[in-house]
């Protein structure tokens, strides 16, 4: 007979980093289990009966535990995981350095935008980021040279099926300016849901047109993944749907001076009327200030660096300095698993040697 998987799972639930100790050694079968496979839903996974798993990140998880008897046969079980935010968020306030906000062109309602740190909320009017002017408003920063902006849209009033929330580059502040978009707006087939967008104006001053100014919309759901990467003039727009796995949505050639502006966009596409934006997981790399900025400096370090698995590793990258401050901290763990915390906590759960 084929095998009876059994998957639990202590705690189901709890602040990130979240320490999660799995048992698969309840699994039975008429010849004996023969070997265990699970797979956390980060990334991580283990051939240990009863692992220890460690989610740095925020999220929903389902772990499935796959286990196979002496005859080949094999069964499946799953428990979910659900990993909140570490503390609690903060009050909603002005931002701060090295961020600033403003409407951008024609609006009949003066937009807003706060964060506790980690999330943004943004209000925006505006007729649409369309056309030969737009109408929004931005949370920016100038920088200089190559750049990397993501994202995650939470949420988005749907004050217009084109209503938009995204990451955006643009030469200038004024309306009519050279830039380009990766958005999520809320229904823009009408039916069809919410749809994510990768569109530009090609020069200051031009007019954009469905024909050639606009790739997509590429139906998801809500929460999404956004990110413009900009190299030299070539502006790419990807989307994804838990930030680890990337859809290129497209390339284009779009002259910008060196300095530019990035941040995020909303515009509720109905001009008087302010649509609502949260976004979370917002990342800016590369680039550097308009005003001079020097790089950051970053420093890794780890405890303990060898020990059998499975190995929980406490490390620290909050030393790390820049003359403006550090404004994020992404960490690779070698093994598929992956933090944003300055000072995580990680469980190797196999053999080897990683590099974070």
């Amino acid at each position: 007979s084929a095998p009876v998987a059994v998957a639990t799972a202590s705690p189901l639930t709890g602040n990130a980093p979240l320490e999660v100790s799995f048992t698969g050694s309840g699994s039975t079968d008429d010849v004996g289990v023969v070997s265990h496979s699970w797979d956390f839903g980060d990334g991580g996974s283990s051939t240990l009966a009863d692992p220890v798993h460690t989610y740095s990140s925020p999220g929903s998880y389902t772990a499935t535990l796959t286990v196979q008897d002496g005859e080949g046969e094999t069964d499946v079980d799953t428990v979910s995981i659900t990993v909140t935010q570490e503390g609690t968020p903060g009050e909603c306030t002005a931002l701060s350095a090295p961020w600033s906000n403003s409407d951008v062109g024609s609006v009949l309602a003066g937009g807003s935008a706060c964060s506790d740190g980690q999330t943004y909320e943004v209000s925006g009017s505006g007729a649409d980021i369309w056309g030969s002017s737009d109408g929004f408003h931005y949370v920016y920063q100038q920088l200089e040279g190559d750049l990397e902006i993501t994202a995650r849209v939470v949420s988005l009033s749907n004050t217009d099926n084109w209503a938009k929330a995204g990451v955006m580059v643009r030469n200038n502040l004024s309306g009519n300016s050279a830039m380009a978009l990766m958005s999520v707006s809320p229904d823009p087939s009408y039916g069809s849901g919410p749809g994510y967008t990768l569109q530009h104006r090609s020069v200051d001053g031009g007019t954009m047109t469905s024909s050639g100014h606009n790739l997509g919309p590429v139906h998801v759901g809500m929460p999404y993944y956004v990110r413009l990467v900009r190299e030299g003039d070539t502006f790419s727009g990807y989307a994804s749907a838990n930030g680890t796995d990337w859809s290129l949505l497209g390339s284009r050639q779009i002259p910008m001076g060196n300095s530019v502006y990035v941040g995020l966009a909303v515009t509720s596409h109905k001009n008087g009327v302010l649509a609502d934006a949260v976004l979370d997981n917002v990342t800016v790399t590369g680039g550097s200030s308009s005003g001079g900025n020097s790089a950051p400096v970053a420093v890794a370090t780890a405890s303990p660096l060898t020990g059998n698995a499975p190995l929980e590793v406490s490390f620290t990258g909050s030393g790390s300095t820049d003359d403006v401050g550090v404004v994020s901290h992404s960490w690779d763990f070698g093994d598929g698993g992956s933090s944003t915390l300055a000072d995580p906590v990680h469980t190797y759960s196999s053999p080897g040697s990683y590099t974070a």
